[in-house]
């Protein structure tokens, strides 16, 4: 009857309210039908009847719920419909099939309780072989990945790439600082999807069912199997008892860390079955490969593995040294105003070591005097040498590059070089001539002024009067100007070409014939205009300007 009501629409209704109110009664979705339907309701053949009784809608709810269990899990569940309905694949992962061409890694509360409280287990697993390493931690830290990673990497040699969740422990830059360092390919799943790295988490389920419930300290893997546990104990036993009693807790971390081991050992040794490979022992898996082994030496893998400095590590080098944690630590070979990279080292709070940026070159090991326990003066003394010698050894080689060039020397090598470029830039345009641009007197009553004061001051008293000596020199020089000297004709022309002061005087000639109102040739008038806007005609003219027109420039 409910399926079919109202044409199906009562149906939708009650599965809306279950997604909506999942854990609603019988009696309250009914009334809500009441609510949205009335008393009565349209049944499959058009008549109209009563709203069932709540003992109808109680089995037609039990069977709703089984019918519609994946859909109703999509959205009240998701975690239960990921798990248990959502459609999944095989053999994801074939092909990978080689060992450490890649890892899985993630993290998990373990479910023993220790001495020292809870923990997490960090758990790798090879894809290939099935080869696990797992490391326990206080708190989930990036330190934590770190060790983990390192202890793989001693015990299997350094992977192709490492798949990881999107927790902070993995992103941190620490953690990606040693995988990149190491070279290795990092690759995240989608967040909110564990099933892209199922491999990891079902080693992580398998450790948890076959690892932990044989230890004392269990706490369950749900709150269901610790209500369980608790509640093994008799009442007047748990009475103002903690969780290390109610528990048995039995373990240090460390016993726990060795014990993790040895099972580690037999989970390897033993066979198992998985998906895509069989029943297969990981550890023979591993020993068949014939691909090398990238190994990883031990001390640089400590070094990688060191702390870094606040900020991400990167620091600029001051005049004071390195600033760490309110402590300046001196590397005289490290500049001031250089950017390293440091870490940090763990066993002596007194050195840091500096790379640059980019973490391929090691600077130096800075030290803090204060911190190391030696004499800060005479340090400071010593490095401060060592900081001139630094300092001399990349100043002198360029000094001694541009010795032999004199101070005076730059202007004349600078223009030569611009008046070559400037030849190169004109090469062309030798035969081009531009044309007499038209010109206007600019005048205002400041120039007019000036202009009467300067012809005022030509005819007064100050106007420089020549004596014979002085006028013979000045015909000598305009005669020079003007290319009349009386000697000429005894010299014998030494190029063909056009003198300067020849083209000066015959170019003055020309004027003097336009001023006259004589007429010129076209070629006449052109040249005329082009030689008036050249710096020679200019400098020339103001120099017969200046010596006063006592002498004619012509050669007549």
């Amino acid at each position: 009857m409910l399926h079919t009501a109202n044409g199906g629409r009562l149906r939708d209704h009650i599965l809306g309210v279950l997604v909506a109110k999942p854990h609603f009664t019988a009696d309250e979705v009914r009334t809500d039908c009441i609510a949205e339907f009335g008393k009565e309701i349209v049944l499959r053949h058009g008549e109209v009847g009563a709203m069932p009784p709540l003992r109808t809608f109680q089995h037609f709810l039990k069977a709703l719920k089984v019918e519609e269990q994946v859909p109703l899990a999509l959205v009240t569940n998701p975690d239960k419909h990921r798990s248990h309905f959502a459609l999944s694949g095989t053999d994801a992962y074939s092909w990978v099939k080689d060992p450490n061409q890649l890892w899985q890694v993630d993290a998990s509360p373990v479910d023993v309780m220790c001495l020292d409280g809870r923990h997490s287990i960090y758990l790798c697993i090879d894809i290939a072989t099935r080869r696990v390493v797992i490391t326990t931690s206080k708190t989930p830290r990036a330190s934590a990945v770190n060790l983990m990673t390192r202890k793989a990497l001693l015990a299997w040699g350094a992977p192709v790439a490492v798949k990881t969740d999107n927790g902070t422990d993995f992103t941190a830059i620490e953690t990606i600082s040693l995988l990149d360092a190491l070279n290795i390919d990092v690759q995240r799943s989608t967040r909110y999807s564990p099933q892209e790295k199922g491999h990891v988490e079902r080693a992580i389920k398998t450790f948890q069912y076959g690892f932990c419930t044989k230890q004392p300290g269990y706490i369950g893997h749900d709150v269901e199997d610790r209500k369980e546990i608790e509640a093994r104990k008799a009442f007047a036993a748990r009475l103002h008892c903690d969780d290390k009693d109610a528990f048995c807790v039995e373990l240090t971390a460390a016993e726990l860390q060795a014990r993790i081991d040895r099972w580690v050992v037999d989970y390897e040794t033993s066979e198992h079955e998985f998906v895509g490979l069989g029943k297969v022992i990981p550890a023979q898996l591993a020993a068949a490969s014939v691909k090398p082994i990238r190994t990883v030496d031990e001390r640089a893998l400590d070094v990688l593995l060191m702390p870094l400095a606040g900020g991400g590590g990167i620091r600029t080098m001051s005049k004071k040294g390195l600033r760490i944690d309110h402590h300046y630590y001196q590397a005289p070979e490290i500049l001031p105003r250089t950017q390293v990279f440091v870490r940090l080292d763990p066993g002596d709070a007194g050195i840091v070591r500096a790379y640059s940026p980019d973490r391929h070159e090691f600077l130096a090991v800075a030290v803090c005097y204060s911190l190391a326990g030696v004499n800060p003066v005479e340090r400071l003394k010593e490095a401060r040498a060592k900081r001139k010698a630094v300092e001399r050894s990349r100043i002198d080689p360029a000094i001694a590059a541009t010795r032999h060039i004199k101070p005076g020397d730059y202007f004349p090598r600078h223009m030569a070089v611009k008046e070559a470029e400037a030849a190169e830039r004109m090469k062309g345009l030798e035969n081009v001539v531009p044309l007499p641009r038209r010109t206007q007197d600019h005048s205002t009553p400041q120039i007019a002024a000036a202009i009467e004061s300067f012809d005022a001051h030509l005819k007064g008293p100050r106007r420089a009067v020549f004596d014979d000596a002085a006028k013979m020199r000045h015909q000598r020089l305009v005669a020079e100007l003007s290319g009349s000297d009386d000697r000429a004709g005894n010299v014998t022309p030494l190029r063909r070409e056009e003198a300067p002061a020849q083209r000066f005087a015959r170019m003055i000639e020309i004027e003097r014939r336009r001023d006259a109102g004589a007429p010129l040739s076209e070629d006449e008038a052109h040249e005329l205009g082009s030689y008036q806007q050249s710096s020679e005609y200019k400098s020339r003219k103001a120099m017969l300007e200046d010596s006063g027109d006592q002498a004619p420039v012509s050669r007549s």
